[in-house]
């Protein structure tokens, strides 16, 4: 009885994530985020071999942020077109980054299997809150929004983001 009653609430659970998912689509704006892209340039964090990433960097730059996580299984099977796409965009003014909420040695070991294009970044639990700030209040992962290069954010969306979706919200950001 115990472990029916466990299997059906697992199964519950799983339903709600996959409708907070499904209905959570892409947002003009941080819907109930209280950052700023000045939080966001405030930031900086190390990738996996301890090179600091410093995010005033990236001002007047078109800037694609996915939070993400090498346990995060969505997060995983979207990076390769993450990856894709940052190399087409490269030359264009956006730059990517990727801020896992994992540890240095999960991430070093993802990125020996899977090569990126952008910085994997290393926030630890840091990440959680800063995702937070910015409208995840769910605290889900894989969590994607843009900055454009005024630094206002653009779109936001939880749950895995599409290579169609992405070029579509950087085709107005994007000039040339």
């Amino acid at each position: 009885m115990m472990q029916r009653t466990l299997v059906v609430l697992l199964a519950g659970f799983a339903a709600l994530a996959g409708a907070v998912v499904a209905t959570h689509e892409m947002a003009p704006a941080v819907a109930g985020g209280t950052a700023s892209a000045n939080t966001f340039f405030s930031q900086s964090f190390p990738d996996a071999s301890g090179k600091q990433h410093v995010f005033s960097d990236y001002r007047g730059k078109v800037v694609v942020i996915n939070f993400w996580a090498t346990w995060c299984v969505p997060c995983v099977k979207e990076i390769p077109e993450l990856s894709k796409i940052s190399t087409e965009y490269s030359q264009r003014n956006v730059v990517f980054v990727g801020i896992g909420i994992d540890n240095a040695s999960s991430i070093a070991e993802f990125q020996q299997k899977i090569p990126t294009s952008y910085p994997l970044l290393v926030a630890g639990a840091t990440g959680s809150d800063l995702v937070r700030e910015f409208g995840d209040t769910a605290g889900a992962l894989p969590y994607t929004l843009i900055l454009d290069d005024k630094g206002t954010v653009r779109a936001t969306k939880l749950g895995p983001i599409s290579e169609k979706e992405l070029r579509a919200w950087l085709k107005p950001l994007v000039h040339g």
